[in-house]
């Protein structure tokens, strides 16, 4: 039924399959694959392919359903799982895009300065049984230092909205309408990522030193699965 959730345009839905993250981005031989991931598509990504953020994932609640009090926790940690090399993605599309090789920052978006996390570097998480869902935003995040003048990066998580989590239970067309409002309302958000990201005007800044290291890792990764 939440199927239809995740077809984001501009993106290819993996179910249940482990999609493509750049290797320098994620633990070694450590892979999750999540019910669902919208990742931007290649067809409508300029920067190498490895390099396409997740705009929206989802995972079912098997092992306890029904008991969001005990099964909260480890629900976000599994959303988050799937999309840290995104978040780290976008750590790293900041920094390339902002900071000056002198250290300094650009004024357009100066971290010294509060700067905000750009609202298309959001990626929501849906987790979901039979009984409901319960909609997680998880976001890069930094911690100035103004004595050293340092900054130093995080992944954020917040609970969006647990009012749901008994919602398809309920025998009442008003609580499931609520809840689809606000599940199309993740969709168009998701929707507004991948537009952004698929915008010939925008690019995924990264080292090419970096790109390069991920080349050579992914084809290292090649070498000992064909051996």
């Amino acid at each position: 039924m939440l199927a239809g959730i995740f077809d984001v345009p501009r993106c290819d839905l993996y179910r249940a399959k482990e999609f493509l993250s750049p290797t320098t981005l994620t633990l070694p031989n450590v892979y999750y694959s999540p019910d669902f991931a919208a990742q931007v598509s290649r067809s409508n990504f300029s920067t190498p392919t490895s390099y396409r953020p997740v705009v929206l994932v989802g995972d079912a609640n098997h092992e306890l359903p029904g008991i969001w009090e005990v099964s909260m926790r480890g629900m976000a940690a599994r959303l988050a799982h799937a999309v840290q090399p995104t978040l780290q993605m976008f750590m790293i599309d900041l920094t390339t895009r902002y900071r000056k090789p002198d250290g300094s920052w650009d004024p357009t978006w100066d971290p010294f300065e509060s700067a905000a996390i750009p609202e298309h570097m959001i990626v929501y998480g849906i987790a979901y049984d039979e009984f409901g869902v319960v909609i997680y935003a998880f976001f890069p995040r930094y911690v100035v230092d103004n004595d050293t003048r340092t900054l130093k990066w995080g992944c954020g998580c917040y609970e969006v909205a647990t009012e749901f989590r008994h919602h398809l239970q309920l025998n009442s067309m008003f609580h499931r309408a609520q809840l689809f409002r606000a599940l199309l309302t993740v969709l168009e958000e998701a929707r507004k990522a991948s537009e952004k990201f698929s915008s010939p005007e925008y690019q995924i800044k990264c080292p090419q030193e970096l790109l390069d290291l991920d080349k050579e890792w992914a084809q290292m990764g090649i070498e000992a699965r064909d051996a």
